[in-house]
C-alpha cells in the first residue's frame, strides 16, 4: 500500500483504484525496475571497481537483487 500512495500521492489508492489493479501495476514496476537495474549491471560491466563499490555500499536487499540477477 506504501508503494500505491508514493507513485499516486493518494492518501488511499483503492478509492481510485481496485486491490487487483494495484497488483498489476506493482508487478510492471518491479519488472521495469529490474529490467532497469540489469541495463545498469551491464553498463559498469567495464568499470567493476567502480560496480563493487556501489553494490558494496547498497542496502542488504539491494545486494540480493543484484546478485539473484548477476
Amino acid at each position: 500500500m506504501h508503494w500505491a500512495m508514493a507513485q499516486t500521492g493518494m492518501d488511499d489508492p483503492l478509492t481510485r483504484f481496485n486491490r487487483t489493479e494495484l497488483e498489476v501495476y506493482f508487478k510492471q514496476y518491479s519488472f521495469l525496475l529490474k529490467k532497469h537495474l540489469s541495463k545498469l549491471l551491464r553498463e559498469f560491466q567495464d568499470d567493476k571497481s567502480t560496480l563493487k563499490q556501489i553494490i558494496d555500499e547498497a542496502p542488504s536487499g539491494a545486494r540480493r537483487v543484484v546478485s539473484e540477477l548477476s
